[in-house]
């Protein structure tokens, strides 16, 4: 997971940056957020530390679905405003 929201948010970012998203600043203040959190989650993983996986199943949830449906829809809205005009 570490490697693909790696990966993934690279790619985003450099994205918004491309189209010269107005909101990339606290868009990657989120992303920097969640790394965080997935490398804490890996971090007590390697230290073999007890794990509670139905709080991160349901912060993940949260996040994605609160994330994509909400942050990432503004992404798609401003592409729209931007062809519309």
């Amino acid at each position: 997971m570490t490697g693909y929201v790696k990966i993934h948010f690279t790619f985003e970012e450099d994205f918004m940056g491309s189209i010269k998203y107005p909101d990339l600043s606290p868009h990657h203040k989120m992303h920097t957020d969640f790394r965080e959190y997935v490398q804490k989650i890996h971090e007590k993983d390697l230290l073999h530390d007890k794990i509670n996986s139905g709080e991160i199943i349901s912060y993940l949830k949260d996040w994605l679905k609160n994330h994509i449906l909400s942050e990432d829809k503004k992404i798609a809205e401003f592409i729209l405003l931007r062809s519309n005009s």
